[in-house]
């Protein structure tokens, strides 16, 4: 009877480890796959790659300013893609064309150079030349890029456009675009304008759940960059000579 006994307690008893196994091994499956599938790509950060290329496809004889004259033809493709796990919402992005003139000058000392070189490498993108330098700088065109609201992971949009450039004026062609994106975008709006000094700029907006506007001014914008919003600007910015 003693041994019955002993080999009844002994059943349970592995009967509850193996039960105590199995609940283990499923909770560390379901925390395993929560973790793996949920988490790390909810922490992940936001992200979209952007390429810009320009190519000149031809010159039209027309008539140009009421005369008879020539038009370049510019291909710009440009496409973006979301290459995080998570969904990017997208805000309106813009892009703005501009010609300049580049005219020769005296080809200064390398002293004169440096101090240009030092006060303008302090803004985005600057740069400078010995001995020609840009002499202006005219808006030619600007528009919307892309209507679609998100990119879900590793998904690309792409669009081609035609710009038209009247030629022997410009000497080189240089196109901005602009992606403002965020993790989420259900409470946000932005509106573009062009100021007198021809930059494109962004105006935001905070939307309450009836969908009335709230200005968002330049300082509370730190605030959005960080979650539940995660807003971000991407950039593209390429030139060709039209020469």
């Amino acid at each position: 009877m003693a041994n019955s006994r002993e080999r009844t307690f002994a059943e349970k008893v592995s009967t509850w480890v193996q039960i105590i196994g199995i609940v283990v091994a499923t909770v560390w499956g379901a925390y395993t796959f929560i973790y793996k599938e949920i988490t790390i790509p909810r922490s992940a950060p936001i992200n979209v790659s952007v390429n810009l290329e320009l190519k000149k496809i031809g010159t039209t004889m027309t008539n140009v300013y009421d005369r008879p004259g020539s038009i370049i033809d510019v291909e710009m493709q440009i496409s973006m893609k979301n290459p995080s796990s998570r969904k990017v919402d997208l805000l309106p992005s813009v892009w703005i064309a501009y010609g300049y003139t580049v005219a020769a000058t005296k080809f200064e000392s390398i002293d004169s150079f440096a101090t240009r070189a030092t006060v303008l490498l302090k803004y985005p993108l600057g740069f400078v030349e010995r001995g020609f330098t840009r002499t202006s700088k005219t808006v030619l065109s600007t528009g919307r890029l892309f209507t679609d609201t998100y990119l879900k992971p590793n998904e690309t949009v792409a669009r081609t456009h035609i710009l038209h450039i009247p030629a022997n004026i410009y000497d080189v062609l240089e196109v901005v675009c602009i992606f403002p994106s965020a993790a989420d975008a259900s409470k946000l709006e932005i509106e573009w304008n062009l100021d007198s000094n021809r930059v494109l700029n962004d105006v935001w907006f905070h939307l309450d759940r009836k969908g009335r506007r709230t200005l968002i001014s330049p300082d509370e914008l730190e605030y959005y960059s960080k979650p539940p919003f995660e807003c971000q600007y991407s950039r593209s910015v390429s030139q060709i000579s039209l020469r």
